[in-house]
Formats: structure tokens, C-alpha cells, sequence
């Protein structure tokens, strides 16, 4: 007796275990129903598509063409104009509109030293704490940018930017000249090294442009560490500008900016070194004291591996040179990583900003008013202001660049042949491979288009389903599992007893116990061996039953055989 006990009492634990396991098994998919899918708002990081994939390194058989150099500037013009509107509209603030979904990182951060040591020996104009450095620090390439890679294969990379103003009188000449038939015309030269095969001197501005009512203009030099200086005794393509020695920059690109104020009127007196304007015009306002002032910046690049254990020097455009699988122990993806990184920083120095869009490169000039040229009074710092700007419009212009490696395609001379440079076809091979894999590994931001969903929450929930299916499939066939046939017949029985009992009880036939749905399931009481018609109340709590009849429905044995005779 003992034993059918506990066989009962184990029986009925057993049976409870896959129920228990069904409720957790609900809970589970009710968590994640929630999150298989995210909304698009979320803006996941989804893997682009390959198509055109390569670097914008224009080849030399495409730039023999008229047609071939107009439509590379032209590329060069459209990604410097749509990296400026995103850096205006997302380096400001914790956030922006849809548009600054467009990259892995709505943008790369930095920091700002404004009394950053000068780096051009002594021509700082505003001493030699006078500079300013942009620095962003190391930052990881697949948190950033998007380069999807192991832990293992991760680079970090670093992007400084020293700028300032230089002080040039000594190497400034001013002089009258013929310009135009009958009328002189002062003009200023500055000499900070030869341009190669075409002059002496760097740069040359006239008085004349005061005279036609021009606004400001820019015109920017620059020299990458890779290029000869004026004491180096190589050969120079015409056209190269070789600096002075007090200029050259050891390990970064640089580039010399002249900005010239023209026939802008100013309300007040302007004491900015690079907009200083102090001159009282006779007829109202102030002039810019010179025709011209200089701002020079130097630019760099790093790379290291993950861990750090290995860094490249901060150097400029010659790290494109660099053999880092050599030098630092890098892996074939580290290095095509960071070849990628320096071909973008390329196309996002300080000079490639400037001289892509040089009408739109200065925020000053959004405020004259037109053919006046008349302008408020620029602050203290708006040549800190303009740099920033530059520097923010390079690092926009350097997630474009890697955000459209795999599809990069731009036409030359009007054909559809593409004018990038395709892995295979990389100056150094042995990385030809390791490029093309990475054509498949840049990430973006998803805008809405695609529907971004969990593998591991719908195989939960399709798990879940299929249980629920089993089991409700299997249900009746459980509590005969380990029994005896007549067991099962019992169990069946009682469950057709049990609702007979409710459909008399609810005929409202008395002797019944127990007559509510919140009580167990009804019996005969005490004294009673069959249902007899009697005062019990009328239920409607079974199945809506009334008592219609008052009919006997269950005679005894000895009703039956007196009925007999």
C-alpha cells in the first residue's frame, strides 16, 4: 500500500515536470518575440554589399585625359561638399537628423589644445605656445569606422592637426606693377620656397582684386613626406612647392593656406591674426591691414595594433610606404586595414579640405552681404574656428571615404570604366588578398531599408511552437504512458462521470454537494444513493442548464422491479 503510494505521489511529480518546462519555455519566447526584430529607428549596424569595390587612387593611364582629371575633381568636389553639410549638421551635439545615420559612428571625436607648442620653428605669430593641435586620440577601426574584423585583426588609428598663423614680413615683398594698360597696381609676393619649373617665389597678390569687389580668396600649398624639400638634391615634378627649411615638418603633410580679405569691409576693427583688420577706410568701416596673411598646418597619421603592443611613428602620406607587416608585426588585414585608413586620411588632409571646394572653405565668407562686401566685425578666434571646421569636414570626408570602399564606382571619360583602383590592383601585391576580403567586411548604419532580427529569438520561438504542438498532440496518451490498460479505460470513465454529475447538478436535481464552479467537482452527500427531484435551487453555473422538469431521471433498483408486477 505504501509503495502504490509513493508510485502515485512520483507519478504525479513526473507529470508536473513538462508543464513547468512548457510555462518556462513560454517565458523565454515571450522575452524574445520582443526581441527578435528591432525597429529601423534603432539604425543597426548591417554589413554593405559589394559591388565596385576599391580605393580612390586614380591611375595614371585615366589622368592622361582632360576628361579623365575633370570627372576625378569632380568626385573629389562631391564627397568634400557632402562631408562639409555632415560635419555642419553632425559634429555639433549629442545628436542630428536621419542623415547622420549614414556611417558606423555619427562621428569620430577629438579634442582641442589651443596653446599647442608650435611645430614651425619661429614663425608662429602668436608665440610659441600660438598654435593649435586637433588630436583624436586612438581610435579602434571596427568601433569607429566600421571595418569588421576579429579582435584579433583590429587596428587603432590616430589623426592629428596642428595649425597656425605664421609671421611672414620679413619674407614679404611689396611692389608696384603694369597689370593693365595705364594703371599701377600694388602687389605683395611671399617667399617660402621655389614652386619647381615655375617661380622663385610661393604666392602672389595683386591690389587689383580690392578693385573689383572681390570677397575673400584662398590659395593653398602643400607638401607631403614624401616630397623632396628645397635642400634635397632629387628632381621635382613642375609645379611642386619645396619649402624653407624653417617650414619642413619631420614625419607630416604639410600645407600652407593665403588668405586674402579683398574688398570686404569690416563694421569694426578685427584683431584676428589671420583677418586682422585695423585699417580706417575713408569712406567708413575697416580694411585688412595686409593684402594676405599665411596659415600653416601640419597633418599626421598612426597606426597600431590592437593591444598597442606595436605602433607606427606619426608620420604623414609616406605611411602609405611603410611595411607594417615588417615593422610592427602586422597581420595581412591589419595592414590592408590601415592602408585603407591612410588613403582616406590622404583625401582628408588640411589642404585636400581646402583646395576641393575653395569657395565654400572659409566660414567668413557667409558674412558679407553681396556686391557690399560688407561684413560684422569676425571674432578673436574665427582662424581656430575656420580650422576646426576643416578638421571636422576631414574626418566626415574620411568615414565617406571608407563607408564607399565597397562601392566606389565612378565613371571615367564618360565610359563605365570605373576610376578606382581595385584590390587586384594594388602597387603592392601581397596585399591584393587581404583588400579584396575586406571589400566584404565594411559596415553601415541601417536607415529603414532592411529589418534587422535575431537568429537565436526565432529559433526559441519556432522551439517553443513545436513543443506546444507535441504536446498537444500527445496529451491523452500521457497519463496511460507506464499503465495498465484498465487504468486508462478508468481515467476516461471518470472524466464522462464527473460531467454527468455537473449536467444533473445544473438541472438543479437535489442530493448534490459542492454546487459552485470555484468548488471540486460535484458528488452525491451523505444519505443520498441516487439523485432525487427535490428543493435544490436552480444553478446556471454548469454548461446554462435550468430545471425545466421536475421528472424523476435516476429510479432505484426497487422502483424498477415493483413497477415489474
Amino acid at each position: 500500500m505504501e509503495k502504490s503510494r509513493f508510485e502515485s505521489v512520483g507519478k504525479t511529480l513526473s507529470l508536473m515536470i513538462w508543464p513547468l518546462c512548457i510555462m518556462v519555455a513560454f517565458s523565454l519566447a515571450s522575452i524574445y518575440s520582443a526581441k527578435a526584430s528591432r525597429p529601423a529607428y534603432e539604425a543597426n549596424r548591417i554589413l554593405l554589399t559589394s559591388g565596385e569595390c576599391g580605393l580612390v587612387m586614380p591611375s595614371l593611364l585615366s589622368q592622361q585625359s582632360v576628361m579623365g582629371r575633370l570627372e576625378t575633381q569632380e568626385k573629389y568636389i562631391q564627397d568634400m561638399r557632402q562631408s562639409r553639410a555632415y560635419a555642419e549638421a553632425c559634429y555639433h551635439g549629442e545628436s542630428g537628423p536621419a542623415a547622420c545615420d549614414a556611417f558606423a559612428a555619427l562621428r569620430l571625436p577629438f579634442e582641442v589644445d589651443e596653446q599647442a607648442a608650435y611645430p614651425f620653428g619661429q614663425r608662429c605669430l602668436l608665440g610659441s605656445s600660438g598654435a593649435v593641435r586637433y588630436d583624436t586620440g586612438r581610435l579602434d577601426s571596427h568601433t569607429y569606422l566600421g571595418i569588421n574584423a576579429n579582435p584579433v585583426d583590429r587596428i587603432d588609428f590616430r589623426i592629428t592637426s596642428t595649425c597656425s598663423v605664421l609671421d611672414i614680413e620679413d619674407l614679404r615683398t611689396v611692389f608696384t606693377e603694369e597689370l593693365t594698360q595705364q594703371q599701377l597696381w600694388n602687389v605683395s609676393r611671399a617667399y617660402l620656397g621655389p614652386v619647381m619649373g615655375i617661380s622663385d617665389w610661393t604666392y602672389q597678390h595683386s591690389d587689383m582684386l580690392r578693385m573689383l569687389e572681390q570677397p575673400y580668396s584662398i590659395q593653398s600649398f602643400h607638401q607631403t613626406d614624401r616630397t623632396p624639400d628645397v635642400n634635397d638634391s632629387r628632381e621635382s615634378s613642375s609645379g611642386t612647392w619645396r619649402p624653407i627649411e624653417e617650414l619642413q615638418v619631420g614625419g607630416a603633410d604639410l600645407s600652407v593656406h593665403f588668405v586674402a580679405a579683398n574688398n570686404v569691409t569690416y563694421t569694426d576693427v578685427v584683431i584676428d591674426p589671420l583677418f586682422a583688420a585695423a585699417r580706417q577706410l575713408p569712406y567708413g568701416g575697416y580694411g585688412a591691414d595686409n593684402m594676405f596673411c599665411v596659415l600653416a598646418c601640419a597633418d599626421q597619421m598612426q597606426v597600431c595594433t590592437q593591444n598597442g603592443d606595436a605602433c607606427s611613428p606619426m608620420q604623414g602620406l609616406s605611411i602609405l610606404e611603410r611595411d607594417l607587416a615588417a615593422s610592427e608585426g602586422f597581420s595581412p588585414i591589419q595592414e590592408a586595414t590601415a592602408v585603407r585608413i591612410a588613403v582616406a586620411f590622404q583625401q582628408s588632409s588640411s589642404y585636400f579640405v581646402v583646395t576641393s571646394t575653395p569657395q565654400s572653405a572659409l566660414k567668413a565668407s557667409d558674412l558679407p552681404i553681396s556686391k557690399a562686401q560688407d561684413s560684422r566685425a569676425l571674432p578673436a578666434d574665427q582662424w581656430i574656428r575656420e580650422t576646426t571646421g576643416w578638421f571636422e569636414t576631414g574626418l566626415a570626408n574620411l568615414q565617406l571615404q571608407i563607408a564607399q570602399y565597397p562601392n566606389n564606382f565612378w565613371s571615367i571619360n564618360g565610359s563605365d570604366t570605373s576610376g578606382i583602383t581595385p584590390p587586384s590592383k594594388y602597387p603592392r601585391s601581397e596585399l591584393g588578398h587581404a583588400l579584396s576580403e575586406l571589400c566584404t567586411r565594411q559596415m553601415g548604419r541601417n536607415t529603414g531599408s532592411y529589418q534587422s532580427f535575431s537568429i537565436a529569438g526565432l529559433l526559441i520561438i519556432g522551439i517553443v511552437a513545436f513543443l506546444v504542438l507535441l504536446t498537444s498532440l500527445a496529451v491523452h496518451s500521457i497519463p496511460s504512458f507506464g499503465s495498465h490498460s484498465h487504468k486508462k479505460v478508468t481515467y476516461i470513465a471518470d472524466g464522462k462521470l464527473q460531467l454527468l454529475r455537473q449536467v444533473l447538478q445544473a438541472r438543479g436535481l437535489d442530493g448534490w454537494e459542492r454546487k459552485s464552479l470555484n468548488d471540486e467537482v460535484p458528488v452525491l452527500a451523505n444519505g443520498y444513493d441516487h439523485a432525487t427531484i427535490g428543493p435544490a435551487e436552480e444553478s446556471q453555473d454548469f454548461m446554462g442548464y435550468h430545471n425545466a422538469s421536475g421528472a424523476e431521471v435516476h429510479r432505484t433498483k426497487h422502483d424498477i422491479n415493483a413497477q415489474r408486477f
